[in-house]
């Protein structure tokens, strides 16, 4: 194969700059979402007597919940897109580089999920492009649209009361049945355990998730659809044609976003009596956080075109320039932080204690990927997914 006829990894030069910054953006929501999880702390705003923590909690859950990963769903399916245009430039067949990337990162999951933090979310990703995604690859716009429409459908239909939807939802917890110990262990082991029997635990529980994949795929496939949507119609590479797009998906995502995330929060805090309240509050998320999602998104193009804007947002771009690498790094600090092998603070500690701390690791990621990439063109793990994908 000629050097002109190979696919290499996007070089720093072609890179979209409003891309990396969005990735930045959600690196900080994801953190401060799984912070809950690393911490033990419990969900529910009103488990806090607290008026600050409470309301913490209460403004994480109308603007953070369900959104970042989302975001990252949504940029997983435009750089599908991305690297399929790139492909075909080049002649390169594309399915087989795109199955190597994918196999990678299940393994990459693998390893996360294991042997640092249960929260996992790469795992999905690397299945539902593998099962999913690539069916869509070839798909008129229109096409996308309506999977996309089907697919948030899905995730409310999951939610509806009654004996069916009971048995669906017990048909799969089942199917993963056959991959549990006999002796479950207690995840009271977080706070206990050593760093094998916490291992072992997440073994366990990395096993047991598998069941989330085919039952509860909607939100995420949904947002990986409308991201191929948007690769595939070039908006990020030609945004200034699209502003009026952009400036529509502003007000209509603001519009739609903040009643539905508002009805989501009112239920958490005040439970609707009727057999429908679940149904009402998740259906609510399902819907209102793509909307949230989708505002966030073009309120970060329109405010990167500025020039105050975008001096403010070009250091998130670092974060997101190695996202993968940030994104492991937090399963590294924050069971170091809270679990029994580190220092132990697993359910002793309340929301505005994580909410700093979310922001104190944050901030050294952004000064810490810009000394990276001032050195070294990839993050850490960015250079080895690539050197494994297009080396295979």
């Amino acid at each position: 194969m000629s050097t002109t006829n190979k696919v290499i990894p996007v070089q720093a030069g072609e890179r979209i700059q409003v891309i990396d910054v969005l990735r930045g953006f959600a690196v900080f929501g994801i953190l401060l979402m799984n912070m809950r999880s690393f911490s033990g702390q419990a969900f529910s705003p009103t488990s806090w007597p607290e008026y600050l923590d409470r309301n913490i909690l209460i403004l994480i859950d109308m603007f953070a919940q369900a959104k970042f990963y989302s975001l990252f769903s949504f940029l997983f399916g435009w750089g599908m897109a991305m690297q399929m245009g790139r492909a075909e430039a080049k002649g390169i067949k594309f399915i087989p580089l795109y199955m190597r990337r994918l196999i990678v990162l299940f393994i990459f999951g693998g390893l996360h999920s294991i042997f640092l933090w249960t929260g996992d979310i790469l795992t999905m990703y690397s299945l539902l492009g593998i099962a999913l995604l690539l069916l869509f690859s070839k798909r008129s716009e229109r096409v996308l649209l309506i999977a996309f429409g089907i697919s948030l459908l899905t995730a409310i239909v999951m939610t509806l009361p009654g004996s069916t939807m009971d048995g669906v939802r017990i048909w799969c917890q089942s199917t993963v049945e056959c991959l549990r110990p006999n002796n479950l262990l207690p995840t009271s082991l977080y706070i206990t355990g050593n760093y094998i029997e916490v291992t072992q635990l997440r073994f366990q529980e990395y096993l047991g998730g598998f069941w989330w994949v085919p039952c509860y795929f909607g939100n995420v496939f949904a947002m990986m659809l409308l991201g191929l949507y948007v690769g595939k119609r070039n908006i990020f590479e030609n945004i200034e044609s699209h502003l009026p797009l952009i400036r529509k998906t502003l007000w209509g995502g603001l519009a739609i976003g903040l009643p539905l995330n508002g009805l989501f929060v009112y239920g958490s805090l005040h439970p609707f009596a009727t057999k429908y309240a679940t149904l009402i509050r998740i259906g609510a998320r399902t819907l209102g956080a793509p909307a949230l999602t989708l505002f966030y998104i073009a309120a970060i193009i329109l405010y990167f075109r500025t020039k105050n804007g975008k001096q403010r947002l070009i250091p998130l771009s670092n974060v997101g320039r190695m996202a993968l690498s940030n994104y492991i790094l937090h399963s590294i600090i924050g069971p170091l932080v809270f679990y029994g092998y580190g220092l132990g603070l697993y359910g002793k500690t309340d929301p505005t204690f994580g909410l700093i701390l979310t922001i104190i690791i944050y901030l050294s990621q952004i000064r810490l990927s810009q000394w990276w990439l001032e050195r070294y063109q990839y993050g850490p793990l960015e250079w080895l997914w690539r050197t494994l994908s297009y080396a295979m």
